[in-house]
């Protein structure tokens, strides 16, 4: 992470990876006026050539369904990658059942988001912060 002109940490840079531009514009615009530095893609291939040119990338935020790659086929692809294994993702959806944030899990997602909140991605759901295994 690099400073800021006052010798502040810079706010990490987070990707939003969402394939409809309305909610893409709405989740960019709230983490800038949080003081973040955001990066978006449309879907999965996107994300994955954003992250390819851009190593500052802290965080990933993405849908779970999308065109051209989905956000579990993101996520998966992040895993198997040596050099951002461990980039924290977290899946951002309006599917919330138990078989859905289960997938997330198994496709190795940091926490799981949907319409009633944030969820851990742990086994009991139970608001703990997430840990992979």
């Amino acid at each position: 992470m690099t400073a800021t002109a006052e010798g502040r940490p810079a706010a990490p840079k987070v990707l939003v990876v969402e394939d409809s531009f309305t909610v893409r514009e709405l989740q960019r615009s709230i983490l800038e006026a949080a003081g973040y530095a955001v990066v978006t893609a449309r879907h999965g291939r996107d994300a994955l050539a954003a992250l390819d040119r851009d190593t500052g990338i802290a965080l990933v935020l993405t849908d779970l369904e999308m065109p051209e790659l989905d956000g579990l086929e993101l996520t998966r692809a992040i895993r198997a990658a040596g050099t951002r294994s461990s980039l924290p993702v977290v899946i951002v959806t309006s599917r919330g059942s138990e078989d859905d944030m289960r997938k997330g899990v198994e496709a190795g997602a940091d926490a799981y988001m949907n319409e009633r909140g944030l969820r851990s991605a742990g086994p009991a759901g139970d608001g703990r912060t997430a840990r992979r295994p």
